[in-house]
């Protein structure tokens, strides 16, 4: 009996070890299945991620691309536009010289035709004064101041013409101009045909002066003359000058 108990023990013992190392085993088994699984799982996130990460760079190039396309779309119309406001301005200012070149050919063929023009008219208006004076007590006398009048306004409108042509011809020249000196030299000269239309024309002198261009200034004036002495019909007519403000 001896002998049996002590081959027993070294079998329990061989027996305990083979049965602690088969737990050992599969505990580490286990374990490895555990950890197996979580790299896989943690592969599979890395994976996805790259994968998200990729779809996106691919978007982001695609948004890239399409970006870029719109650019030069852009850029092609734009130059398109440029191109075609740069033609406009080649002709407007095409126009502008042929505009500006035709003007002043018509104020050099008025100004130098001024004369021309004007002597036919006056001619006109002698032949009639000479005319009415010949036809004193005559029925036909009275057909003489329609046609003076008519003669008259025909006078004057192409005063007013050639006096605009002058005007679009001359370049204003700034200078200092004493409006006492210009309104007595006005109101003498107009005095006559005030009296003569059975009105009164009076100055109002002023030591003021002005900057500005003397031949414009009194070509103003002189309208102001002809108007105010065309259209009263009665009473008289002042010209002056007054201050307004400070200045």
């Amino acid at each position: 009996m001896p002998e049996v108990s002590s081959l027993w023990i070294p079998l329990v013992l061989a027996v305990g070890t083979t049965v602690l190392l088969a737990v050992l085993l599969v505990r580490r088994r286990r374990q490895l299945n555990s950890d197996q699984a979580a790299l896989k799982s943690t592969l599979r996130a890395r994976t996805c991620e790259a994968e998200d990460r990729a779809s996106e760079a691919t978007e982001a190039r695609r948004r890239a691309e399409l970006a870029e396309m719109q650019a030069r779309l852009l850029a092609i119309e734009v130059q398109r536009h440029a191109d075609h406001l740069a033609t406009l301005a080649t002709e407007l200012q095409y126009a502008k010289e042929e505009a500006e070149q035709a003007n002043a050919a018509k104020g050099r063929f008025l100004a130098t035709a001024s004369h021309d023009l004007r002597q036919p008219v006056q001619s006109l208006l002698l032949f009639c004064a000479v005319l009415d004076a010949k036809l004193a007590g005559h029925p036909a006398r009275a057909l003489m101041a329609p046609m003076h009048a008519t003669l008259a306004s025909l006078r004057d409108l192409l005063e007013a013409l050639l006096d605009v042509s002058r005007l679009e011809s001359v370049r204003p020249r700034f200078t200092t101009v004493a409006l006492e000196d210009l309104v007595r030299r006005l109101v003498a000269e107009y005095g006559p045909r005030a009296r003569a239309a059975g009105m009164s024309l009076r100055g109002v002198t002023s030591s003021a002066a002005v900057v500005t261009d003397p031949t414009l200034l009194e070509r103003l004036l002189r309208n102001l003359l002809e108007n105010a002495l065309r259209y009263t019909r009665r009473g008289g007519i002042v010209m002056g000058c007054r201050r307004r403000g400070n200045g």
